[in-house]
């Protein structure tokens, strides 16, 4: 599941989002970052956020917000346009029972290249995708 490299060359999430179908394969770039809570615990799901969309608050001169990767300076329209799900699901489709933060370097803030498949239960309000493979690019 982690990769050395990207299986493609990576799309920013706000474009893909415009006109992926369910089934179809994509490859999207970003960081881990959009909520307080971008892991679910228990489970192999977090959420990645499109740095051109979306501003993690690390990156602002003088933020000294204790969660950058809320993003709590960006607008719920941009969050929801600049954000994806991404899930590790088993052979039926089934996210993992156990949780992936720390897994191969991935955590909040981390860069990734996620190559997936877009879910059937993605909607244009929230981009659900079922990665085949990540590339984390800065291992924290």
């Amino acid at each position: 599941m982690i990769a050395a490299a990207p299986a493609a060359d990576p799309q920013a999430i706000d474009i893909v989002r415009q006109s992926a179908r369910p089934g179809d394969v994509i490859t999207v770039s970003g960081r881990v970052m959009g909520n307080i809570r971008p892991f679910t615990e228990g489970r192999a799901a977090f959420i990645i956020g499109d740095p051109t969309v979306l501003t993690a608050c690390s990156e602002i001169p003088g933020d000294e917000c204790a969660s950058p990767w809320d993003t709590c300076c960006d607008s719920p329209e941009d969050k929801r346009r600049g954000t994806a799900t991404v899930q590790v699901v088993d052979d039926t489709g089934r996210v993992l029972r156990e949780g992936i933060e720390g897994v191969g370097g991935i955590g909040k803030l981390a860069v990734l290249t996620v190559t997936a498949v877009v879910a059937d239960s993605s909607t244009s309000e929230s981009l659900i995708i079922h990665a085949s493979a990540i590339a984390v690019a800065d291992r924290q």
